[in-house]
């Protein structure tokens, strides 16, 4: 279900603390956190309903589908109502941020370092949810999805991609 949660938030000076629902924007349903590698201040939670939370300091911003641009998050589609499904938050080493935006045409949404936003078309069926997304040395995306495998991309190699369907074990 659609869930309302606060954010508990411990510090070694303060101890633990609660940053309140009522505070978060109506951001529902929060799924998955990210901390950003060069400010650990900078704290990233995903929504599975309401987009994604930035959180810095007592500065909070949900970026939505009316705040990120023709390039940035989406609601899903062939639903009424606003539903923006975001998972699997993960930086590279260049300090972008990679999302999974379920149930849309580009799922795989970059927030870059200069705050503009990127979306990428996979060969996947629109009705696909994302999990983790893993990010190895060579700056390969690796991004579990529930219904069709593992999907490898790499925007350095000519936009390289694999789908993982059927792991057979010998």
């Amino acid at each position: 279900g659609i869930t309302q949660y606060g954010i508990s938030k411990y510090t070694k000076e303060n101890g633990w603390s609660l940053i309140p629902y009522s505070d978060l924007l109506d951001a529902k349903s929060l799924s998955r956190i990210a901390i950003n590698p060069i400010n650990e201040n900078e704290i990233y939670v995903t929504s599975f309903f309401s987009g994604l939370l930035k959180i810095n300091g007592n500065q909070i911003t949900l970026f939505d589908d009316q705040n990120t641009g023709a390039n940035g998050l989406k609601s899903m589609t062939n639903v009424l109502g606003e539903n923006i499904r975001i998972n699997a938050p993960a930086f590279d080493k260049n300090n972008n941020l990679w999302l999974g935006n379920c149930r849309v045409e580009k799922p795989l949404k970059v927030l870059k370092t200069n705050n503009t936003w990127q979306s990428l078309a996979l060969p996947l069926p629109v009705n696909n949810d994302y999990s983790t997304i893993l990010i190895d040395k060579n700056e390969t995306k690796w991004i579990a999805t529930f219904r069709n495998g593992l999907y490898a991309f790499n925007e350095n190699y000519n936009n390289k991609s694999i789908i993982v369907t059927d792991i057979s074990t010998s």
